[in-house]
């Protein structure tokens, strides 16, 4: 049996100061668009529930350029990363207040230079907001009955200012994810790939696996059966199955020295709702967390890699 010289990953939390400016800043000149297209969208939708969309869909794509950023950068500082995103979607919510006051004026032929003319004046959008956006627009939220509109909730003033508020947060949201760093090899400077599994848990695989040395499993996984994700598990129990315990696994291994893998064991319920089985985590304490594995356990993982991607 391996004996592993650390049993835990721990980040290292470094980062190189040049390729961090660097991709902060192509991330920032990417996050314009980004802006400028929400603001157009939300600009002309006619549909409350439309921007509400819009917003989440926002998140998740600065969400996604963001996490492109920080693997790009090699960063595993957190405040580095939290700085980064920070950054990019404060350059977004500026973009997006730029396209929404200029398209508010319409200023035709020369819209264009009146954007430009409004994106290197920060205090001129600064005024604009307060003196001549937020006092005078209002929103109506409007609700329909037997085919006719009725008047509905009017937003105006203090309650717009916190509509743009609550904008911004959307806008900054992906800085939660930015803080999450993902495992790094520090000797091949690459980060990990991850490949999750599931499998239905029962008190004596939990015993079996809870008594054994940390990071050496691969005796008390042999005979379980593994399923790539919980639809596949879930095409397995018969129809009047309500809910059922799982454990789900996530290994983590470096693709060029394929040493030091990580593996996380978690328990959880997949839950039927309505048609479909829905996977949902506990609060138990995880089974295995940031765990090094000893070869035979990553041998066995790496099989089960092959065999089910």
């Amino acid at each position: 049996m391996d004996i592993l010289k650390n049993t835990h990953y721990v980040p290292s939390h470094q980062y190189q100061l040049s390729s961090a400016i660097l991709f902060t800043l192509f991330g920032v000149i990417l996050a314009i668009p980004v802006g400028a297209i929400y603001a157009v969208i939300s600009n002309y939708s006619p549909i409350i529930i439309l921007d509400l969309v819009l917003i989440v869909g926002l998140v998740f794509v600065l969400g996604y350029i963001i996490r492109q950023l920080i693997e790009r950068a090699k960063s595993r500082n957190r405040i580095v990363n939290m700085v980064m995103a920070i950054l990019v979607g404060l350059s977004a919510y500026y973009a997006n207040l730029v396209m929404f006051i200029t398209l508010q004026f319409e200023p035709g032929s020369d819209f264009i230079f009146y954007w430009l003319e409004l994106y290197i004046d920060p205090m001129a959008i600064y005024h604009i907001m307060l003196e001549d956006i937020i006092p005078y627009r209002e929103i109506t939220i409007t609700s329909s009955s037997s085919g006719r509109r009725s008047s509905g909730l009017v937003i105006s003033e203090g309650l717009l200012a916190l509509v743009y508020f609550v904008e911004l947060i959307g806008f900054l949201a992906p800085t939660v994810l930015a803080t999450k760093v993902n495992y790094f090899c520090e000797s091949c400077q690459q980060w990990y790939k991850t490949f999750s599994f599931i499998t239905r848990d029962d008190e004596a695989l939990t015993q079996q696996l809870s008594n054994r040395q940390v990071g050496h499993y691969a005796d008390a996984l042999q005979d379980v059966q593994f399923y790539k994700n919980h639809k596949v598990l879930a095409a397995t129990l018969d129809a009047d199955t309500k809910s059922v315990n799982v454990l789900t696994y996530e290994y983590n291994l470096c693709p060029d020295c394929l040493q030091q893998s990580i593996l996380n064991i978690k328990p959880a319920l997949l839950k039927k709702e309505k048609k479909n089985f829905v996977l949902k985590p506990l609060r138990s304490k995880p089974l295995a967390q940031d765990v090094y594995i000893d070869r035979p356990t990553d041998e066995f993982f790496n099989r089960l890699k092959n065999n089910l991607y």
